[in-house]
């Protein structure tokens, strides 16, 4: 089953997973080989960071992170730019300074735009996209009905940042939007108004799941939200914690 289903205990295999489901998913090799990267890059900050202090991703800290990439100009998706920071420096998703400088926006509002070439091109992008009516549009919901997190795949509540990335890859099915989340440090990457990949296995749409991972030789275990580069003596302790009791807002 694909709520089951979980990366090594021993070794990461996400990056080899998410690899072989785009080979199926975008045929653009350049567009392919930036969404890995990304991905790989946002995976070695939350561990990183995750292993530096053990509440990094506590909500209070927002530390989170939304990452776009292959927006298409004429698709009806708009992301705001006159509030956006545009970088001058040759920053690449691929070389030691732009991973660095991407690590540097962590709690930045807004996304980081990055072309399908890997160059960091700006931040603090505004996704036109009220999530709503994105689902009404796609007839998830009615009119004027609210949308929920798991209608849109989502195995627990998510808020702001991830519904307007969905959202945003509802208006445009090029696009790809990958987020950190600030409260559990889970990577969700999204494309074509779907979960095509998250950190969090039992998002993974079963579909995708059962025609391109290989379980074989995998360990599996029971995941929910224990993210997969936790330290080990705090997977039991991570996997009750509710952020909740700590904070007023959430």
């Amino acid at each position: 089953m694909c709520g089951n289903m979980s990366f090594s205990k021993d070794k990461d295999t996400s990056v080899n997973d998410l690899e072989r489901i785009l080979m199926f998913t975008e045929e653009n090799k350049t567009v392919r080989k930036s969404v890995l990267e990304t991905y790989k890059t946002l995976r070695d900050i939350a561990e990183d960071c995750y292993n530096r202090t053990y509440d990094f991703f506590h909500p209070h800290k927002e530390k989170g992170l939304t990452v776009y990439l292959n927006h298409a100009k004429n698709s009806p998706l708009k992301i705001n730019g006159k509030s956006a920071t545009y970088v001058d420096e040759n920053y690449s998703i691929y070389d030691k300074e732009g991973k660095k400088f991407l690590k540097s926006l962590l709690g930045e509002d807004g996304a980081v735009e990055i072309t399908p070439e890997g160059r960091i091109n700006s931040y603090r992008r505004m996704f036109q996209s009220q999530p709503d009516e994105v689902a009404a549009e796609r007839g998830i919901v009615k009119p004027g009905e609210e949308v929920s997190s798991s209608e849109l795949g989502f195995k627990r509540k998510v808020f702001t940042r991830h519904m307007y990335a969905m959202a945003a890859t509802g208006r445009d099915p090029q696009l790809y939007v990958i987020t950190l989340s600030e409260e559990t440090g889970d990577i969700t990457v999204m494309h074509d108004y779907e979960i095509i990949f998250s950190t969090m296995a039992d998002e993974i749409p079963e579909r995708l799941a059962k025609l391109y991972l290989n379980p074989t030789g995998r360990l599996y275990h029971e995941r929910t939200r224990t993210p997969s580069y936790l330290p080990k003596e705090f997977r039991q302790e991570f996997s009750t914690f509710n952020p909740c009791a700590h904070c007023t807002f959430f």
